[in-house]
């Protein structure tokens, strides 16, 4: 009980209000140079992480995490639930946001386009045809004798068709962040990642025990709890700040006033419906080179 009782305070020693501050300045900054460099690009992007996008609420993942997010901090707030099961419950959490597509191809698009590019939904996919596999292992099988050097050229080929991994997704925005004179936000985005908290949880390879999560990697490690949290803490308020500032975005287009962008990849038109007095739908009609819409 007396582990339980100091865990349960660990919340309140945490002060993340100068992380908090920061991200929020940084975020806003990356915000307003998408938004001003092209508004017919950067509209769409908020627009799908947003869940406006989607077909009908059982496809608007968006508005399903943001009750998801409530649920946990409900329970972590709950005096009497035990304090392990509180951090398992945050680890949880933290490994859901921090293994989002959308979180990441948000943040990616934003860059892209305050770099001028434009906005795309899938930016990770790798879409390799069958017929350029089997010629490139058949150029792998005639290309040496040496069966070492084989292996080693298969195990690049089978690497490179794997799915783009959390790390290089985060290196692939960070590129675009640090071209945009955002290098803060590109490190503050890197140390939300622990790859050590998100592969232990996945296998169930760790176990919370006094003042440490024990993680049992192939190099086992003792992270303070209080460590954790502050992690915990950072990732969701950042996430929280994005949906946040997304979601205002999104408001400002339910007033049922005709919206027109036009910009470097097309143009395109948003005009909110309303079906009754409170539910609606958004009329878009796009031009688009690109596939953001």
């Amino acid at each position: 009980m007396k582990n339980d009782a100091k865990q349960n305070d660990i919340r309140i020693k945490i002060n993340s209000e100068k992380f908090l501050n920061e991200a929020d300045e940084l975020i806003d900054k990356l915000i307003e140079k998408a938004s001003l460099k092209d508004k017919a690009e950067f509209i769409p992007a908020c627009l799908y992480f947003t869940g406006t996008l989607t077909f009908s609420e059982e496809y608007d993942t968006f508005k399903a995490l943001h009750q998801f997010h409530d649920d946990i901090y409900n329970l972590v707030g709950l005096s009497d639930f035990p304090g392990n099961s509180k951090i398992r419950l945050m680890m949880m959490y933290y490994c859901h946001i921090i293994e989002s597509d959308a979180f990441y191809t948000f943040l990616y698009n934003l860059a892209s386009i305050a770099n001028g590019q434009p906005n795309v939904v899938e930016p990770f996919k790798k879409d390799y045809p069958p017929d350029r596999v089997i010629a490139q292992k058949l150029k792998i099988i005639c290309s040496t004798a040496d069966e070492t050097k084989k292996v080693k050229k298969f195990q690049s080929l089978t690497k490179e068709l794997l799915p783009t991994s959390i790390t290089q997704k985060i290196q692939m925005t960070q590129k675009l962040l640090k071209k945009t004179s955002l290098t803060k936000l590109s490190s503050m985005l890197e140390s939300l990642y622990s790859k050590d908290i998100r592969n232990v949880f996945a296998h169930n390879k760790y176990n919370v025990y006094g003042g440490s999560i024990l993680l049992f990697s192939d190099s086992p490690i003792e992270m303070p709890i209080q460590e954790f949290v502050q992690l915990f803490m950072n990732t969701t308020n950042f996430y929280a700040l994005l949906c946040d500032k997304t979601a205002q975005i999104k408001h400002e287009f339910v007033d049922g006033t005709k919206h027109e962008y036009s910009g470097a990849y097309g143009k395109f038109s948003i005009q909110f419906m309303k079906e009754d007095g409170n539910t609606g739908r958004f009329h878009i009609k796009s031009t688009k080179k690109t596939s953001s819409i």
